[in-house]
């Protein structure tokens, strides 16, 4: 076609003088649109030429694509049904290493060591305490029961802190971790989050006369506390109106805060709700357990 139409012979322009006649005017001006459609036609011809080029480009790459795959998958050779049902194999490796992984865990199982040493120590002592002749003695005594009250606390808090020693010493050997860089801020932690559950245990013995029944009582409010975290159901799983209650948990505070001080070297400045948090538990519960002491008298 783009051949035909430079064989033509067409000229380049067609022009026609003051002598000529109207039907030579007439010829010019139908031979100048003709020039003009073919000059057109021309250059959309050459456009198509260009496209067609480019697609069999295409079509030759897609062709050679089609025939390496066809080659690859006529040199496979299946014989087990395994092969075909998976034919793509995994290997899944872990992005953190096993002491990483006990590190994290550290936190949450120191926490849950000192609850339940803490609350269980505090209401076996005043429940033993309580069915003691002793007690009695005790109460006939001129010494005010604000001193007996001071001093059951601060034997089940230095017991407790004692554990607190010897599990960060040994788990520091143990996996090898520079658990002493943070130890000021996680014994404060530590230390604070055993005066509440102390405090919480005292409660538990002032309130039941007998072992069984204190003790049952304290296993309750320990495994209550310990569902109600993220060590046993992340707590955004939970519906909103539980999690608004339960992010006041004090077991999901204190190990809040002693996940940031030991992992991320956070100090106390910057968890400062969670410490407010803290000692408004402290001094609920403080003011509960004394009540609660002088009400045990009124019942001798």
């Amino acid at each position: 076609m783009q051949n035909t139409l430079k064989n033509l012979g067409l000229k380049s322009s067609y022009s026609t003088d003051e002598n000529a006649t109207e039907a030579e005017q007439e010829l010019a001006e139908k031979l100048k649109e003709v020039k003009e459609a073919v000059d057109k036609s021309l250059a959309n011809i050459q456009t198509i030429n260009d496209k067609l080029t480019q697609n069999s480009d295409s079509i030759s790459v897609v062709s050679s694509t089609v025939d390496s795959v066809i080659s690859v998958v006529s040199g496979l050779s299946v014989s087990e049904a395994a092969d075909i049902s998976t034919p793509i194999k995994t290997k899944i490796e872990p992005i953190t290493t096993k002491e990483e992984h006990i590190g994290y865990l550290f936190p949450t199982l120191l926490i849950l060591v000192i609850m339940f040493i803490s609350i269980l120590l505090a209401s076996s002592q005043l429940i033993n305490e309580k069915t003691t002749f002793a007690y009695f003695r005790n109460f006939i005594t001129p010494t005010s029961g604000f001193s007996f009250f001071i001093a059951n606390f601060f034997s089940n808090w230095i017991v407790a802190l004692f554990e607190v020693f010897i599990i960060i010493g040994f788990s520091a050997f143990l996996f090898k971790e520079n658990y002493f860089s943070t130890a000021f801020f996680s014994l404060l932690v530590l230390a604070i989050g055993s005066v509440v559950f102390i405090l919480l245990g005292m409660i538990i013995g002032y309130m039941f006369r007998t072992s069984e029944t204190a003790n049952l009582a304290a296993i309750s409010i320990s495994s209550i506390m310990l569902f109600f975290s993220n060590t046993i159901l992340p707590l955004e799983t939970l519906p909103v109106y539980i999690k608004s209650v339960v992010i006041f948990n004090p077991f999901v505070v204190i190990e809040s805060m002693l996940k940031k001080v030991i992992l991320y070297n956070s100090n106390l400045g910057d968890q400062g709700w969670n410490f407010m948090i803290l000692v408004g538990y402290v001094m609920l519960f403080g003011l509960i357990a004394y009540l609660a002491s002088e009400a045990t008298k009124r019942r001798i």
